[in-house]
């Protein structure tokens, strides 16, 4: 079977809870090839780990990925690594990865760096708290740090699509 994408939400997973791995394998075994896996809708179903990034990345040579809201929120940053020890990391060209804190702007541009292929990305992230003292905070309400690994970022991905000869296709989102 070939799909060129594989969104989860069109699979019938079962009421009760099934462990991450039995999940990723399941998909990665079912003979597919798919260019892509949105993680969002399996908000109800389980809960997305690193353990399941890193069975279907090393499975399925993933074009798009998909990571975020609450399924995800037992993500690490060592995520990033996951992804870029695998197969995926040669083929990714788009990545969406929302509202999930362990994964800091320096991590994103880490996988940019490592996934040559990626000129389409969208992520949102929250400002650090200003109250933190320990955290030199620019006007944004990112760090200094965060506020460099951006701009990094946006330089890498067009410059990327300067070379492809496409529109830049990237945003960063701020959540307030």
């Amino acid at each position: 079977k070939v799909t060129s994408s594989l969104f989860v939400d069109g699979w019938r997973l079962p009421n009760k809870r099934l462990d991450t791995g039995t999940i990723a394998s399941r998909i990665a075994n079912a003979s597919l090839r798919s260019s892509g896996v949105n993680l969002f809708s399996w908000r109800r179903a389980v809960e997305v780990d690193d353990e399941c990034i890193a069975t279907l990345c090393n499975n399925l040579s993933l074009e798009k990925l998909y990571l975020g809201y609450e399924n995800c929120s037992t993500l690490t940053s060592a995520v990033v690594d996951v992804i870029l020890r695998s197969p995926t990391a040669q083929s990714l060209s788009f990545a969406c990865i929302m509202d999930l804190p362990a994964i800091a702007p320096g991590d994103v541009l880490r996988l940019a760096r490592g996934c040559p292929r990626l000129t389409s990305l969208d992520y949102s992230l929250d400002p650090v708290d200003s109250d933190d003292e320990s955290v030199e905070v620019g006007a944004s309400g990112l760090s200094v740090a965060d506020q460099s690994h951006i701009a990094d970022l946006f330089d890498l991905l067009e410059s990327r699509c300067r070379e492809a000869n496409i529109p830049p296709r990237f945003q960063i989102k701020l959540l307030v």
